[in-house]
């Protein structure tokens, strides 16, 4: 009895101490454990790690609201052994329940888990986010990001201007996710209220159906596969004559270039806590590329750089099973990527004002200018005003991004007046 008592003492208080020990080893011994045993695993699902301000709360009235034990909770929960573990089988048992419902009432779409902004579509097996809905706080916003954008066109009225919303799941109109909100926050409303009313620009229209959007898109990843990223790309080209013809590629027809042992689960599958039962498989065209310059915030690049995904095997395999493979295998996120065409057959330049969806095609939109300026307004704090007036071979100017960037403040603050 003595025995048992002692042993249930002993793994007892090793739960208790388990943060406690995890939190000295990481910052005090660093020793090589597995990433599921660390907070590793967890942070990626989470997206990032929670700071905790807990020297800022040591006083008697941050104890009496509360504040400081809610720090020391933060702080504790940082240091959870297996904690990735636990959040990924707890969302397991969730939706094996959530799937029993499912089955017995036909639901077309279900979630991943109980509170979860994402929904699985078993017919055909995708991860889509639930749509917002369009209250009044979130028209204000559409009209605030138009005001902005619109008082953008009318200082620069000298460029061609073009815009490109890419879609994302949770912003599709047709699709299975859709009928769980009333009033979702949409394309149609996006288009209505902000795309529709800009003066200054070309739009090119982005929206997707649903059928064309699960072969284009990635299903555990919110990026365009290359299918959809190349259809984009042609669509904008052959709205901007001046530019020429798309690039071609030898693999158009084919279906792509499958790469071999390059399965992922993607942005999407981690915040879905959906990483087990469903993958994707990277596959690129073959893109003849002239010889271009490239600078990468300033410093010279190999122009190998641009796109690593013939490295796919390699880099999966040593990487993370939650590390966001898109931005490795294309390339990452820069404040500013200059690529300069020595072969370009035009002295015209453009400014690419972009977040990650334009990762796997600014090389194509590169073969069409002397240079080519991608600006990340998420990572590069000068305005497009400022930016614009320091490069002033600059002559056309295309937004594409998803609608959530296009309305960050990052954004919104790049396009701020410069005095």
């Amino acid at each position: 009895m003595t025995f048992r008592n002692a042993s249930f003492a002993l793994i007892l208080c090793l739960c208790l101490s388990g943060p406690l020990l995890l939190l000295v080893a990481q910052r005090g011994l660093d020793p090589a454990l597995p990433s599921w045993l660390m907070t590793e695993d967890s942070t990626y699902l989470e997206g990032s790690k929670p700071e905790a301000d807990i020297r800022g709360n040591l006083s008697l009235s941050s104890i009496a609201s509360g504040t400081l034990q809610a720090e020391l909770e933060t702080e504790v929960g940082n240091y959870i052994p297996c904690k990735g573990i636990a959040q990924l089988t707890n969302a397991r048992l969730q939706r094996t329940a959530i799937a029993l419902s499912s089955d017995l009432f036909r639901w077309d779409a279900y979630p991943t888990f109980y509170g979860s902004k994402y929904v699985y579509v078993p017919k055909d097996d995708v991860l889509l986010g639930l749509p917002g809905k369009a209250t009044p706080g979130e028209i204000k916003k559409l009209q605030a990001g138009l005001e902005a954008y619109n008082s953008f066109a009318s200082r620069h009225g000298n460029l061609d201007i073009a815009m490109y919303c890419v879609m994302n799941s949770d912003y599709l109109v047709d699709s299975p996710s859709s009928q769980y909100k009333s009033n979702p926050m949409n394309y149609s409303t996006l288009n209505a209220e902000l795309l529709e009313k800009l003066v200054g620009f070309r739009v090119i229209p982005a929206n997707v159906p649903y059928e064309d959007y699960i072969e284009q898109w990635y299903a555990t990843d919110h990026h365009w596969n290359i299918d959809g990223a190349y259809r984009a790309y042609c669509d904008i080209v052959e709205q901007s004559p001046e530019w020429g013809l798309p690039y071609s590629n030898s693999a158009r027809g084919g279906g792509g270039l499958t790469i071999p042992d390059a399965q992922f689960r993607g942005s999407v599958s981690r915040s879905a806590l959906y990483d087990k039962e469903k993958y994707d498989t990277f596959f690129d065209y073959e893109f003849v590329l002239p010889d271009y310059e490239v600078t990468i915030d300033g410093k010279p690049y190999d122009q190998s750089w641009l796109c690593q995904i013939d490295q796919a095997p390699q880099i999966i395999k040593n990487g993370n099973a939650y590390t966001n493979y898109y931005v490795k295998l294309y390339h990452a996120n820069w404040g500013e990527l200059v690529i300069r065409n020595p072969s370009s057959e035009n002295d015209n330049s453009l400014l690419l004002i972009a977040d990650s969806y334009s990762n796997c095609i600014d090389r194509l939109f590169a073969s069409h200018f002397q240079t080519t300026y991608v600006f990340d307004a998420r990572y590069n704090t000068e305005t497009l005003d400022s930016y614009i007036e320091s490069h002033p071979d600059i002559t056309n100017v295309l937004f594409l991004m998803n609608p959530g960037s296009l309305l960050r403040d990052a954004s919104l603050t790049a396009l701020d007046k410069t005095e």
